[in-house]
């Protein structure tokens, strides 16, 4: 979801402990890589791989947090792939 944070995918069984990791992060502008379990519209639980990127401007400022998500569920060894390679070419400074 663009521009949006992730809390309206939080449920009973959303780990606290990892919530406040992604607070941290954010707050931080440091990269983040979890696994928490969240839940789709219609009520059913998923586990979502979330992977957090800060973006620096060249004076170092923290311009933007990309994020990375997935269905941590139905990724297949070939997916798990493409998202390491997706977080490999994400850059830490912008141009």
């Amino acid at each position: 979801v663009l521009g949006k944070n992730c809390r309206m995918l939080q449920g009973v069984g959303t780990e606290q402990a990892i919530v406040n990791e992604i607070i941290r992060a954010v707050r931080e502008h440091t990269s983040l890589q979890v696994v928490v379990t969240n839940y789709r519209k219609d009520g059913s639980r998923f586990r979502h791989s979330l992977s957090l990127h800060p973006l620096f401007s060249s004076t170092g400022e923290c311009e933007m947090m990309l994020s990375l998500s997935d269905d941590a569920d139905a990724a297949d060894a070939d997916r798990l792939r493409e998202l390491a390679l997706l977080r490999s070419l994400v850059p830490r400074r912008l141009p």
